[in-house]
């Protein structure tokens, strides 16, 4: 226990290196290191950046014959898209499916933001459609993702829909948090949503902020 809270306190103030030492302390002590541990030395690795540390310990946690949760899938897929490995991240994404596991809002978020960087505006379009069926469904912040695989991909003509889905979504998440200071919903969402308008020939237009 002592060191399970040891390397939870490690994961919550970024200290990625020390979470690994005390993981490699435990196992040569042969401590055997519960899921719990593994996942909070992979957050930590993803808080720290170090995309193939988390991806190293993910496996390492099959390979102990753990069976890798949500938690730790996301915060491995999160590492990649914030170090820029799409590919990596995409992959790990994909094997969600495979173990059986249900995507979350963070691992649906950075697999987006992986396609944002990879500019694969396609993948952006199948995974927000496929999310949108999911327990847990798209956040404002999927859409703002989605919408910047389009525009990076090149795929314009895709903007305005997903502009309108975001607009939507971010409200409904709005209405559903508290007040933040004395900002109103309204103004609170337009500091996260472009402008959509509708000019004379009917078609959505989104308009820089």
């Amino acid at each position: 226990r002592a060191y399970s809270a040891a390397i939870s306190a490690c994961e919550k103030s970024r200290q990625w290196q020390l979470a690994l030492g005390l993981l490699q302390e435990m196992q040569q002590l042969e401590v055997s290191p519960t899921a719990v541990v593994y996942n909070a030395a992979i957050s930590a690795c993803e808080k720290g950046q170090r995309w193939e540390a988390a991806v190293l310990l993910l496996e390492e946690l099959r390979l102990r014959e753990f069976r890798p949760d949500t938690i730790s899938c996301s915060a491995a897929i999160s590492a990649c898209a914030g170090c820029g490995q799409w590919a990596e991240a995409l992959r790990l994404f994909g094997e969600l499916a495979l173990r059986r596991l249900a995507p979350d809002v963070v691992a649906c978020h950075a697999a987006l933001s992986a396609c944002a960087v990879g500019r694969r505006w396609d993948t952006a379009l199948e995974l927000l459609a496929a999310s949108a069926g999911l327990r847990a469904r798209p956040s404002a912040l999927c859409h703002v993702a989605a919408l910047g695989a389009c525009e990076a991909g090149g795929r314009h003509c895709a903007a305005p829909p997903l502009a309108l889905a975001l607009q939507e979504a971010a409200e409904g998440c709005l209405r559903a948090s508290p007040p933040l200071g004395t900002a109103s919903s309204s103004s609170r969402s337009s500091l996260l949503l472009p402008r959509i308008s509708t000019p004379r020939g009917g078609r959505n237009q989104v308009l820089q902020t």
